[in-house]
C-alpha cells in the first residue's frame, strides 16, 4: 500500500511539477532535476519495501574524521 501511494504521489509530482518545464528549462537542470527525482524516488521505494538503507552518518562522520582528525 505504501508503495503505490509513493509512486501515485511521484507521478503526480512529474506530471505538474516537472513536465510543464522540460520544454522551457535549460537542459542541464531538467538532466539534474531528473536524476535527484529519480534518486529520492529509489529511496523512498526502497524505503516503502522495508529494505535496509545505511545510514549517510558513518559515512559523514569517517570522512570529517580524516579530514580534521576528530575522535
Amino acid at each position: 500500500m505504501l508503495t503505490a501511494i509513493v509512486l501515485a504521489l511521484f507521478a503526480v509530482t512529474a506530471a505538474v511539477d516537472w513536465l510543464p518545464g522540460v520544454k522551457n528549462k535549460p537542459v542541464k537542470e531538467t538532466i539534474v532535476y531528473g536524476m535527484l527525482w529519480t534518486a529520492a524516488l529509489a529511496v523512498l521505494l526502497l524505503d516503502s519495501l522495508d529494505i535496509p538503507l545505511p545510514s549517510p552518518n558513518d559515512m559523514i562522520h569517517s570522512v570529517m574524521s580524516s579530514i580534521f582528525n576528530v575522535k
